[in-house]
């Protein structure tokens, strides 16, 4: 009973640790496709730099960054507004190559939208339209990066149900082997009995004389 107690944990744990990922890449999914958060003071004022741009609030630029990464280091405007993520520990990304490549994706483009805004000028349309290029090809980055972990999660799906086909079709050869087998074992066995029951009679019938 304990020993199953602690495989319960240990697979509660587990997910705990996903979901808190997941919910981090959620949160930098839904900066990449609306925008970087920008620092705010308390008032709700926001930050600008030297030439007037809003100056964006921390996102995470490393897999170490992103492991580290629980919100503290966010202005509060943007503490508020995202929902419970802690710091994950090295191992832990690591062990989920699908999140981890999902993570790259979201951090490269996000730092693209963010190299694409320093450069943005008001009255350049065509730098404009450049970062707004870059931004767009960043994204597209990130749903690539989400096609490559759902068609890894297909390949691994396949690979599962051809093992089960094979196992439920050898499962089924094994069966049909010791159905046959049994099958001669009885016949053998009504052979034996009718062998003995014509010895029994004629021994009853010597008897009877």
């Amino acid at each position: 009973m304990t020993g199953t107690r602690i495989v319960k944990q240990a697979e509660k744990t587990k997910q705990d640790a996903t979901d808190n990922i997941e919910r981090k890449l959620n949160i930098l999914e839904a900066w990449v496709n609306n925008g970087i958060p920008v620092i705010k003071t308390s008032t709700g004022h926001r930050l600008v730099d030297a030439k007037g741009r809003p100056m964006h609030d921390f996102f995470p630029r490393s897999l170490r960054q992103f492991k580290a990464w629980d919100a503290s280091q966010n202005c509060e405007s943007t503490r508020n507004a995202l929902p419970q993520i802690r710091s994950t520990a090295n191992d832990t990304l690591a062990d989920r190559p699908t999140l981890e490549e999902k993570a790259r994706a979201c951090m490269a483009a996000l730092l693209k939208q963010a190299e694409a805004g320093a450069r943005t000028h008001p009255d350049d349309q065509l730098s404009n339209l450049r970062a707004e290029l870059r931004s767009v090809r960043a994204v597209l980055a990130v749903k690539m990066s989400e096609v490559r972990a759902e068609r890894l999660k297909f390949i691994q799906l396949r690979r599962t149900h051809d093992g089960l086909v094979k196992k439920c079709e050898g499962d089924a050869d094994e069966y049909k082997r010791v159905l046959s087998g049994l099958i001669q074992v009885n016949e053998d066995l009504r052979s034996e009995n009718s062998k003995l029951s014509r010895r029994i009679a004629k021994l009853l019938s010597s008897r009877r004389r």
